[in-house]
């Protein structure tokens, strides 16, 4: 167990550092376009293009995020209404669709990749597979964010057997 939390504290840490960057260097892009549009009158055409890939990048790393703290949205509505007991087997079903729906992803988002290798991005001659690259990314983080919660289920299931 000390070993999967060491793994997910790792992957945290990477995800988080990778949003950080991904963010800071889009409202950086962001602000060098409005200054040099209104300021020198004269913008720059590939700052707008650089601020739309960081966009993708750093919102698709944290909607792993959002996984990992069960802050995706879903409707509670009919959750809510059955008993802890089958609540907690919906919770296993919940994570095991999410997992399933991540592994299309990885597949189709590498696919997707491997079909834009040869394309550059207009304004910076960027390989749009990096771009698209976010896709699977994404996908791999939340099957190992799905994974750990996965196994937290598992571990309160087998607390609350234990206290009783």
């Amino acid at each position: 167990m000390k070993l999967l939390q060491k793994i997910e504290k790792w992957v945290d840490y990477v995800g988080g550092f990778l949003i950080v960057i991904t963010f800071s260097i889009m409202i950086i892009s962001c602000i060098a376009q409005v200054y040099t549009r209104y300021v020198l009158n004269n913008s720059l055409s590939w700052t707008e293009e650089l601020a739309r890939y960081t966009f993708i990048w750093a919102n698709l790393l944290a909607a792993s995020f959002c996984v990992k703290n069960n802050g995706h949205a879903r409707v509670t509505a009919l959750f809510d209404l059955f008993p802890a007991k089958i609540q907690e087997s919906l919770d296993f079903v919940i994570q095991a669709l999410i997992i399933i729906m991540s592994v299309v992803l990885v597949k189709e988002g590498f696919n997707m990749v491997f079909t834009v290798k040869t394309q550059l991005s207009p304004a910076m001659g960027l390989n749009i597979s990096l771009v698209y690259l976010a896709i699977p990314v994404t996908g791999i983080l939340i099957i190992l964010y799905s994974f750990f919660n996965f196994i937290q289920i598992l571990v309160d299931k087998a607390v609350k057997g234990v206290n009783g």
